[in-house]
Formats: structure tokens, sequence, C-alpha cells
């Protein structure tokens, strides 16, 4: 054998080396190709010049575009002129701080004119040889629909030269040392090509897998491991679908997907729970797509995106949907509460008034007396319920005194109804825990009794058998939001907290249990099934928080807070003799719109020593005083048809300035009735009224 034969082997041998090396290079770079060919996302490359060097086919499917005509475009063309200056400015940015993550979204023109918004996050790989630019990652929310594949001519054109080059290296032996150069150079490029997409899918700003046709794992990319917080010797090789990354409700929809895209349907966005190495939670949402050898299925590449915190901001605003659902429930059930009770109060106070007119006249040894002494007690307890309802209205806090609360409770601990409901439920421990050094709170007492009555009386009757109740009172601070609240003030607080053993609140009922009218009770044996919307009235009156804990079996927990002052309570004014308010016969003037509310006024004045007179409407009073100028007016607030009292006042004081008026309602301190008393009117009471409180003031703004 010559030398030149022996050369021509070697050569050939060479050559079948180069070539096995070759073929090796193009199956990694088919792989890599590939993976970023089957991209449900659109993918671009940006030089510095913000000029498009290179965007895989996917633009086209979704914008309209072929890649030959944006190779080359400036991409800032194509940027809605709306979103350009931040689009400017976030490129700029990167390129002079260097900035390794661009992400944020913008409106693109679509080739037929239109406008997509397409959400985009990039990497910095300006100091990669193999990439030098900016590599973007972007999706059409407009549709979420992903990209077609890429790049399928240059792998074309890439295999031709390789056939090419091969035929080339058999037809002549003259020739071998120029092919074999060919074959360096093209090996130097297909590792290059290698490296530029494995590259890319490292540093890819979302997770990437692969799975094989039996679910196991081949290959994750950077972004796994640091967004699921796992290493990749932990998952490579393991059943994909039987990772501890997945419930069994999550693993099972993961698997129906994937069988589901292997029998040819169309690939799906599916959000799912993942468990992170540290034990915590995330969303991740997932696309897949089926791999392909030969045309038929190898495996899926699976697209992990976090959309944990979109996730978070709509149950957020979910939330907030269902928090301004029940107040808008609460404020039209408010309302019908509120024109109930007026009206109750106008029947109330009739019965009221007449019942004491027939007691002062009556002997202390009238049979009869003891049953208007029942009359009376009934309407106490009926004026319980209207004040139910307009605390309910959120009419009902007329007191804004400096309280103590623990005084509060104390008084109800020592009440006949505190005792009936220690009788009535023997079974039931009740401890109180009160703080000694507790801040004092400005608020009605009495209503603050109610909310308390009310918690306390809930806690017990939650309890069927052998059971505790705690109650306690604290201070204390809060500086982040209450459970339930999305703005919470900061500052010193006085909680109540009441928590019982009972049956606990069913997820279902715990949105519902604030509504009027709605109870688990049974009806008219505990209440009326407004004790906890009382109890909510009055905390938002108090401009307070309250915050509910509970699981079914394991009892409940409920903490009011409400703001602490730093005032100090003022002694208690002594009770005036019924001498002290008598008249001395002056002029008083009834105006109010019900016959009976009038009748039973003009008795109780008489009885007292005015002179009275009465109209019906605020135009008749206006008439009266022209010509029978009055005392004092008695003047109700709400009167139909017509005007209201505080424009009936107005009117008078043109013609009468300094006239003098007490206001009555049915309501509590509303508006109207401040403009009222800031425009002169002495005194404000609220309907029924008792002789002592309407002589009173009546007295006092005479004086």
């Amino acid at each position: 054998m010559n030398k030149g034969t022996i050369a021509s082997a070697t050569a050939a041998k060479k050559i079948e080396a180069l070539q096995k090396q070759i073929s090796d290079l193009k199956k990694s770079e088919a792989f890599f190709r590939a993976i970023t060919q089957n991209s449900s996302d659109i993918v671009i490359i940006v030089n510095t010049k913000a000029r498009i060097t290179y965007v895989n086919p996917s633009i086209e499917r979704f914008m309209g575009y072929s890649p030959a005509e944006l190779i080359g475009q400036s991409a800032f063309d194509y940027i809605d002129p709306s979103d350009l200056p931040r689009a400017l400015f976030d490129f700029g940015r990167a390129i002079l701080t260097r900035n390794t993550n661009i992400q944020n979204a913008f409106g693109v023109r679509h080739k037929d004119g239109s406008i997509r918004i397409l959400e985009g996050i990039g990497i910095n790989l300006l100091g990669n040889r193999s990439v030098r630019g900016f590599v973007m990652n972007v999706r059409d929310v407009t549709d979420r629909r992903k990209a077609e594949e890429e790049l399928a001519a240059y792998r074309r054109q890439l295999e031709e030269r390789v056939r090419q080059r091969t035929a080339e290296l058999s037809s002549a032996n003259e020739r071998l040392t120029e092919e074999l150069n060919q074959h360096l150079l093209t090996q130097r490029a297909l590792a290059e090509s290698e490296k530029k997409y494995r590259d890319f899918l490292e540093d890819a700003p979302i997770g990437v897998g692969i799975i094989d046709l039996e679910g196991k794992v081949q290959y994750i990319n950077r972004r796994i491991e640091t967004l699921m917080g796992w290493r990749r010797e932990q998952i490579l090789g393991r059943y994909g679908f039987g990772l501890d990354v997945f419930d069994d409700e999550t693993r099972n929809k993961l698997l129906e997907r994937f069988t589901a895209r292997l029998d040819g349907d169309e690939p799906r966005h599916l959000e799912i729970p993942v468990t992170s190495g540290d034990g915590g939670q995330l969303w991740v949402e997932v696309i897949t797509t089926i791999l392909k050898k030969n045309d038929r299925p190898a495996g899926a590449q699976m697209v992990f995106v976090d959309v944990t915190k979109r996730r978070q901001a709509e149950e957020e605003r979910s939330a907030l949907a269902d928090r301004l659902h029940r107040a808008e429930k609460m404020e039209s059930l408010g309302t019908l509460a509120g024109g109930v009770a007026h009206d109750l109060n106008n029947v109330l106070g009739v019965l009221v008034g007449y019942t004491e007119l027939l007691l002062m006249k009556m002997n202390d040894d009238d049979p009869l007396k003891k049953h208007l002494h029942s009359i009376m007690k009934s309407s106490e307890k009926a004026t319980a319920i209207i004040q139910d309802m307009l605390t309910l209205a959120r009419r009902g806090v007329t007191v804004s005194q400096v309280v103590h609360l623990n005084d509060v409770l104390v008084e109800y601990f020592t009440s006949p109804e505190f005792k009936r409901l220690c009788a009535y439920h023997p079974q039931v421990a009740i401890r109180k825990d009160l703080a000694a050094d507790l801040l004092n709170i400005k608020g009605s007492p009495v209503h603050l009794g109610k909310a308390a009555m009310n918690l306390i009386s809930n806690a017990v009757e939650a309890i069927a058998d052998q059971g505790k109740v705690v109650i306690r009172t604290g201070n204390c601070y809060l500086e982040k939001p209450v459970s339930g609240y999305t703005d919470v003030k900061e500052g010193d607080y006085v909680c109540l907290t009441v928590q019982d053993s009972g049956r606990g609140i069913e997820p279902v009922d715990r949105k519902k249990i604030f509504e009027p009218f709605y109870t688990k009770k049974v009806m008219g044996r505990s209440g009326t099934g407004l004790g906890l919307a009382v109890v909510w009235g009055t905390v938002l009156d108090h401009q307070g928080y309250i915050e509910v804990k509970s699981e079914p079996g394991r009892g409940s927990e409920f903490t009011v807070y409400f703001p602490a002052t730093r005032e100090s309570r003022p002694s208690h004014e002594s009770r005036m003799p019924l001498d002290s308010y008598l008249g001395s016969g002056e002029s008083v003037l009834v105006v109010d719109d019900v016959p009976e509310q009038r009748e039973i006024a003009r008795r109780l004045l008489e009885r007292l020593g005015y002179q009275v007179r009465s109209v019906s409407s605020g135009e008749e009073a206006i008439e009266h005083l022209q010509n029978h100028p009055a005392d004092i007016l008695l003047l109700d607030m709400l009167m139909d048809p017509g005007i209201d009292g505080l424009e009936t006042y107005r009117r008078i004081l043109q013609i009468a300035p300094g006239q003098k008026a007490v206001i009555v309602s049915g309501y509590s301190q509303t508006d109207r009735v401040r403009e009222a008393l800031r425009l002169g009117a002495g005194e404000y009471v609220r309907k029924p009224y008792l002789l002592e409180t309407l002589g009173s003031a009546i007295r006092k703004t005479l004086s």
C-alpha cells in the first residue's frame, strides 16, 4: 500500500469521525431548536440599537408579520405610540444599568392595523458571545394563544448545506483537505448554535421542563430550580406526575392534560398549585407542547409561569367585591329598618305618652295601675327593639361620651338578663378576664352594652352540652389589617373578645352572620335575628373593627376593636326634680304630621303648665307664626308631605329671627338634625319621649 493510499484512508477515517460529530451536534442542535420552535410564546432578540436580529415564527401567528418582515427592523416602530415613551425609557435604563431583566407589557401594532397587548419578559445577554442582544419571551395576553413553531426554513437550509458538503467529501480525494476544513467550520457553527439555544433555555425567565412518553423528567432549566426550590438531581429521571410538588388533584389534572395533548387536543393553559422546596405554595400556569421525532410524539415540553401575585390580586379583588355587595345589602336593609323604626316610634310615642298620663292620674291603690306598668314595661322592650333597628340603619348612636368598657360589662353581669342567661344554661361556665389597666373609649354605653350582651348570649347559646365562654378585655395596638378589612387605622384600641367552645360556624354561614334576620336559631325563641346585625352596626358607628375566627366543631371567637381615647370620664349629673322643668304659661307650637303625636304632645305639655297649639305641617307652622307668635316650637324633623323640620326652621328664622325650638324625631341625630341645632334650635329629643325628657328639653331651651 503506497503512502497516498494510506493518507487517503486516514483522511477518510477523519472525515467519518467528523461526520459522526456533526451528526451528534445536529441532533443536539435539533433537540434545542425543536424546543424553541415548539415554544408557545414569541421569542425575539434585539441588539443595543433595538434592531430585531432574531424572531421566531410564532410572531406571524399572533401579529401577522413574517420573521423576514421584522429582521433588521426597529422594534420601536411597532410599539403603540401611547406606550412608546415607557418602552424607550425601560430599554434605555436596561442598557445603561446593565439590568439583566426586562419585564413589561405594551401595545403592539398587528399587521392588519389593530393593536394587540403583548406581555414580555426579557433577559440581557449582551455579554453573551453567542447571543449579544436582549432575548425576550413574549406572549399575547389578549387571547393567550401559543406562538407557532419557528426557524423551519433555517433548519432545512442547514440540513441541505450538510448534505451538500458530505457529497462533496466523497467526490474526490484531492479535495479532502478543503472539505475537512469545511466540516470543522460546520462543527464550530453547530456547537455555537447548540450553546445559543442551551443558554436561552437555561437563562429564560420561565420554567421549562421536558418529559418523555413515560412521563419521566429528562430536562429542567435553571428557572425551575429557583421557582420551585428543587435541585435537578431531585427531579431528573423521576416520574414527573408523581413528584411531591403536586397534590393528588393537581397530579391527575396534569396527567389528563398530557394524555389529551398526545391524542391531538389543542394546547390550553392550566393553573395549578405547586409546593416549593421550603414547603410554601405558589401558583403556576402550565402550557404543554408535544415534542415530535420523525413526525411521531417523543415527549412533551412543559412551560411553567409564576402567576402567584396575579392570582392573589384576583382573590383580593373578589373579596373586595364580596364586601361591597354585603355593604350594599346591609345599607338597603338598614334603610328599610330605619323607615320601619321611624313609623313604629310614632305609634309607640302615643302609647307611652297616654300610659304615662294615666299613671299620673291614678291612685297608687288602683287595681288597673299594675296593668299600665305592664304596658310601660312592654313599651320599653319595644323601644329596645326599635333601637336595634336604628342601630342597623346606622342611625342609632346619639351619645359620644367617654366610656370604660369594663364598667359596661360589669353592669351587664349584674343585670337580670345576664342572670336569666346563666340560669337557662347552667352547663356553660363563664370566665371573665377584664384588664385592670383598660383604656377608655368614646361612644354610647347603651349601644355598647347591647352589643356586648348580644355577643355573650350568642356564645352561650352556641354551646349545646358542657362548655365554657371566656370574656376578655385588653389594650392593643393595631398596625396591620384585621381579617376582613383592607384599611385599618393604626393606633391604640380597646379589645373585647368573646370566645366559646360551641359548635362553631360553617364557612357557608360565616359571610351571612351579620345580616339582619339571618339566624340558625329557632325564630321567636332566641331573639329577633338582629343580634349580630346590631353588633355590626354598633362597631361601625364607633369606628371600630370586628374579627371572627371559627371552625365547625371547635368553637368561635369574636374580637371587637374600639379606638381608645385618653380623655377622662366626666362626673355624672344629678337628675332634675319635676319642679325644675314645669312651665309658667309659655306658648308652645307643636308641629307634627301625625295627629296622635300632636295630641299626646299637647296633653303632656299642658300637664307641665304650657299653653299649646298645634299644626300638621311646616307650611302651616310658617303661616300660623306670622299672626300668632310662640315662645318655643316643638318641631318634628320628618313630615310627609311637604317640607321637613330643617327647611321649616330655616324659613321661620327669616320671619322670626331667634325663634326658639326643640327638634323631635323617630331617628337619632342626622346631619339635618345637627344643621337645625347649628341654626339655633336648643335641644334634640328622640321619640318616643317621656314627660321628664320633653319637659327638661323645653325648659333648658327656654332658659
